[in-house]
């Protein structure tokens, strides 16, 4: 006797237990139909997770806007304390300068009594430099003054015991 294939023989017990199943227009589009529903209940509550969704998004839209406002008010605000900060550090550079300018002033003025020479005329950034200006203007005038001759040979001078006779000749040329 042939061996017979185990797995033929079970095959063929199944088709005789198991009849076979057809189906009918009608059952596909219950099937179908039914599918349909379940899918479209899934849907549905997909959709009411997300029902507040354009609320959301309008909220969210609001708060961007809000903080761009915000933003934009923070810059301002940044920007006004930016050109304080500058006007102040202006005024304050300002202020250094002129009180610089004072004690130079001060310090010419002094430099120029006790030297005697005209403030107008000595330069200097520091008491040295000034009173060697000073110094030099000094000695410049001192080179300008004219000379005036010792004796009284010819010279413009009268010698001091003619002091007299000069007065008599100025009286006499003004006819007094």
């Amino acid at each position: 006797m042939p061996e017979a294939n185990p797995n033929t023989e079970e095959a063929t017990q199944n088709e005789q237990r198991e009849p076979e199943r057809t189906f009918t227009q009608a059952d596909i589009d219950a099937a179908i139909n039914a599918r349909l529903k379940d899918e479209r209940k899934k849907h549905a509550e997909e959709l009411a997770k997300f029902a507040d969704y354009e609320d959301a998004k309008t909220k969210a839209a609001q708060f961007d806007e809000l903080e761009a406002a915000k933003k934009t008010e923070l810059e301002r605000a940044n920007e006004a304390a930016q050109a304080a900060i500058k006007r102040a550090e202006e005024a304050e550079a300002k202020a250094s300068a002129l009180e610089a300018k004072v004690a130079h002033d001060a310090l010419v003025a002094k430099v120029a009594s006790e030297e005697e020479v005209p403030a107008e005329l000595i330069h200097g950034v520091d008491e040295e430099e000034l009173r060697a200006s000073a110094q030099a203007f000094k000695a410049y005038v001192e080179k300008q003054k004219p000379k005036v001759p010792e004796t009284n040979a010819g010279g413009a001078t009268p010698a001091p015991d003619d002091e007299k006779k000069l007065s008599e000749r100025e009286l006499r040329a003004f006819g007094l």
